[in-house]
């Protein structure tokens, strides 16, 4: 599981909705293209994050919260692939419907990836938040103790 700290911004009847803040060390160090609690942070800090929950928070709160990494891994493994059969997709459609002996084939065909490549992100964008909470569950452990002044 990787674990981040959240801040409760909000709460209604059945939801505490979180944010996460990117920790000070994160950015400045030399692993972040394989640290899994930094794409965890990169993911989860886009929006405040709606949890479902028992416990008793107020607005302020800071709580533990924890993803699964194979969920994790998944998500990342959608977000980059997708996109990627979506341009080859496209350019193999548009192939076989233009005539490749035409002038303007490879444009078509070009186009066709192109507007294939970017239709797949704006649906990923779309989904993401109900990919987030639907699929990747993240699942308050525990509030945290206010830090002693």
């Amino acid at each position: 599981m990787i674990e981040e700290i959240a801040t409760v911004v909000s709460q209604d009847a059945r939801y505490v909705w979180l944010t996460i803040e990117r920790s000070a060390g994160c950015g400045a160090c030399q692993q972040q293209s394989t640290c899994m609690p930094h794409a965890a942070t990169q993911v989860l800090s886009k929006k405040a994050l709606p949890i479902a929950t028992a416990l008793p928070l107020n607005t302020g709160d800071q709580v533990l919260i924890a993803i699964e990494e194979r969920a994790l891994v998944m998500a990342s493994l959608i977000v980059y692939i997708l996109p990627l059969l979506a341009l080859f997709i496209g350019a193999g459609i548009a192939s076989g419907i233009v005539d490749t002996r035409s002038e303007d084939a490879d444009l078509w065909i070009a186009g066709s990836a192109v507007v294939s490549f970017v239709a797949s992100l704006k649906l990923i964008n779309m989904a993401q938040q109900q990919l987030i909470l639907k699929w990747m569950r993240p699942v308050i452990i525990r509030k945290l103790l206010p830090p002693q002044v």
